[in-house]
């Protein structure tokens, strides 16, 4: 700079370019051990698998313990199916954990969104050792078999990770169930059966129900008529008879047996076998003498029995009418407004 003298090495800038030359030499060194790592890397599950989700991108840098994508095995699918104390007593189960070859149960899984006609199997193959502290359940593991058919070995489609499906579990076979609709109980545990021209409350044991129907397993006998429907006021032992056995109306047809009294016809199912039966209350009058009121049209009540009945008997009484009876009671309501009979005679 100045011309004269000798330069030191500072003034050369020697430690500087001493730096600069070492950490070029490392960079060199630390990119040559990176390419040995990266050609040693390999990347792989320990069985078969589809990728789900990719959470990096090409030339993006990566630390230990990033994740790189989330994939799903296609093996086997699991389903977590929900069990109450009930259920895994009907199920006879006796242990937790895994089980035994022999003591695991068939599933038949259904998509919810598909044709009930398409099913999977799967097998129930481990019990979850803890029950839920919140809903109280059991948690069963069923295994299914390649579900993504990727072996092309069955006529099923692919099932795919997230659906939601319903199952049908295989349990061991009870003899002697009684399967009633669920209308045909009172309350919990009690029924209504027809015996000796009246109605009859029994208790029933329930082994399970759903929403159309029920099992009963003890408190019911082959051949007795249970009421589906029971009539609209009841009392213990009130005398009743027969309207329809399976659905057919008894001693006449449909309509010509009416209650006085009102109240809707209890239809009921016979035990043992298919077919509902009904019964429609039949009181007795002061005498001794059966008050069944027939009417001008159909046989439907009278002015007379519509008067001796409450309220509630009354709209029982139209709620059993055919339409025609119906339209019939109108026609005769309307010529009494105009002082006229429906038959033609004066009121």
């Amino acid at each position: 700079k100045y011309g004269v003298g000798e330069a030191s090495d500072l003034v050369l800038r020697i430690p500087q370019l001493n730096e600069a030359e070492a950490g070029l030499k490392g960079a060199i060194a630390n990119y040559d051990t990176q390419k040995i790592r990266l050609d040693r890397t390999d990347i792989k599950a320990p069985f078969p698998l589809m990728v789900q989700q990719k959470l990096v991108d090409l030339g993006q840098i990566v630390s230990a313990n990033q994740d790189l994508i989330e994939v799903f095995g296609t093996e086997e699918a699991e389903i977590r199916m929900p069990l109450s104390q009930t259920q895994i007593d009907l199920l006879n189960i006796m242990q937790v954990g895994m089980l035994e070859p022999a003591d695991t149960l068939d599933v038949k899984v259904r998509d919810l969104t598909r044709n009930k006609d398409i099913s999977w199997q799967a097998k129930i193959s481990r019990i979850e050792s803890s029950i839920d502290r919140k809903s109280r359940v059991y948690y069963a593991i069923g295994t299914i078999m390649d579900p993504m058919n990727l072996k092309k070995d069955k006529t099923t489609p692919p099932l795919l990770p997230g659906v939601f499906v319903e199952l049908e579990i295989q349990g061991p076979k009870i003899e002697n169930v009684f399967k009633l609709p669920i209308r045909a109980m009172q309350d919990d545990d009690n029924i209504f059966v027809f015996s000796d021209n009246k109605l009859i409350t029994k208790p029933v044991v329930v082994l399970d129900r759903d929403e159309k129907f029920v099992s009963i397993i003890s408190g019911i006998e082959e051949n007795e008529n249970v009421v589906i429907s029971p009539p609209f006021s009841y009392v213990p032992g009130m005398k009743s008879e027969l309207a329809s056995l399976d659905g057919v109306p008894v001693g006449g047809p449909p309509g010509a047996r009416q209650r006085a009294s009102g109240g809707a016809r209890p239809a009921a199912t016979t035990p043992g076998g298919p077919g509902t039966a009904s019964a429609a209350e039949n009181p007795q009058t002061p005498n001794g003498q059966d008050n069944v009121a027939k009417g001008q049209t159909g046989n439907m009540p009278d002015r007379a029995a519509f008067a001796n009945m409450t309220p509630e008997q009354r709209q029982a009484a139209i709620a059993n009418m055919t339409p025609e009876q119906r339209a019939a009671m109108q026609a005769r309501r309307e010529a009494r407004n105009q002082n006229t009979d429906p038959q033609g005679g004066a009121q």
